[in-house]
């Protein structure tokens, strides 16, 4: 079922146990805590992998998990790390998680032949709180594996408005980013607020215009229809507006997703329901996807999968080998790997 964020729909997760609790380095004397477990469990499945399936061909495409936000929306129930907002903490939290992710990479390797990636995808998250530095020693733990981007490799990272600066995007784009999906969600502020978004309308427009500065052309952004309190005439404006963006070459895919709550979520213990006076009855979220198809697409836009469109030559090819089981390398929290035709 989709979900909101471009990247999470088509991707299988760990148990959940990860997403809430501290991120502890491991060592062998250290004690193991249920996250330490969920990382060693995952470890242990990908070398498994390794050993029973192998891969003939080399892996062309990769996923790497962020799981660092400044707080949890309420319909979130990704594998998520709630951070501090100083920066000498996050640098420490995301220090630690790099060494996780860095052991990952040990135990999987021997997988396939050394070789270059045809698509990398950073997601979270919100991989924009990541800092620069920690985004080019990621990248060199990768290469030094194999895994490797060129001039041609299709280099996405998730981003959230009011995250990044000029210097920290130009950092980005120096480390070879080359395409930024942009989680909106909404232009409407009061939809944010209901939604536990960080962000208002005037950061997107912000974010927007640092893309636009920095030279990059390439963007996807985000939309979540069938929202609390929503009806269809507020969603054509969102749709609308986003219409515009495209037109005017600032946007080139777009993400549209229904919302689905999870028993988890706050929406979720609030119990919201398809028709209780706050969500639309089903009949309705059907005529908001049919209408996000008509807008869409008098915007030059294709319809090229249940959930995205993008203008000729613009759709993620990421994603699009998920939809065509090519194997993909799955690291960090939530994330797994397909190789040999199984995850």
């Amino acid at each position: 079922t989709p979900r909101p964020r471009e990247r999470h729909a088509h991707l299988p997760r760990l148990p959940k146990v990860c997403g809430d609790v501290a991120m502890p380095m491991l060592s062998c004397g250290a004690a193991q805590t249920p996250a330490t477990r969920a990382v060693l469990a995952h470890l242990v499945s990908v070398a498994w992998l390794v050993s029973a399936f192998g891969v003939k061909e080399g892996v062309r495409n990769a996923y790497v998990h962020v799981p660092f936000c400044r707080q949890r929306c309420f319909y979130c129930d990704f594998p998520i790390r709630v951070v501090s907002a100083d920066e000498a903490a996050l640098e420490r939290q995301s220090e630690r998680y790099l060494g996780l992710l860095e052991r990952e990479m040990r135990a999987s390797r021997g997988i396939g032949a050394p070789h270059v990636l045809e698509t990398l995808y950073i997601g979270g998250g919100t991989p924009s709180l990541m800092p620069a530095a920690h985004l080019r020693r990621l990248l060199t733990s990768l290469e030094a594996e194999g895994i490797v981007c060129n001039e041609h490799s299709e280099f996405t990272m998730e981003m959230d408005p009011g995250t990044f600066d000029s210097e920290k995007l130009e950092q980005y784009l120096a480390c070879g980013v080359n395409r930024v999906s942009l989680g909106l969600q909404s232009f409407q502020d009061d939809v944010l607020e209901s939604l536990g978004r960080f962000h208002r309308r005037a950061d997107v427009y912000e974010a927007l215009d640092l893309l636009r500065q920095a030279g990059i052309s390439n963007v996807s952004v985000d939309l979540i229809s069938g929202l609390p309190g929503r009806d269809i005439r507020r969603w054509e404006e969102d749709l609308r507006e986003v219409s515009g963006l495209v037109r005017s070459g600032q946007v080139n895919h777009v993400s549209v997703y229904d919302l689905q709550v999870e028993d988890r979520t706050v929406f979720g213990r609030r119990g919201l329901q398809p028709g209780d006076g706050l969500l639309p009855t089903e009949d309705v979220a059907a005529k908001m996807y049919c209408r996000a198809h008509e807008i869409l697409e008098e915007a030059a836009l294709e319809h090229y999968e249940v959930s995205n469109y993008a203008l000729p030559g613009c759709r993620s090819r990421h994603n699009s080998a998920y939809w065509k089981r090519k194997p993909f390398y799955g690291m960090g929290m939530g994330a797994a790997s397909f190789l040999g035709g199984k995850r």
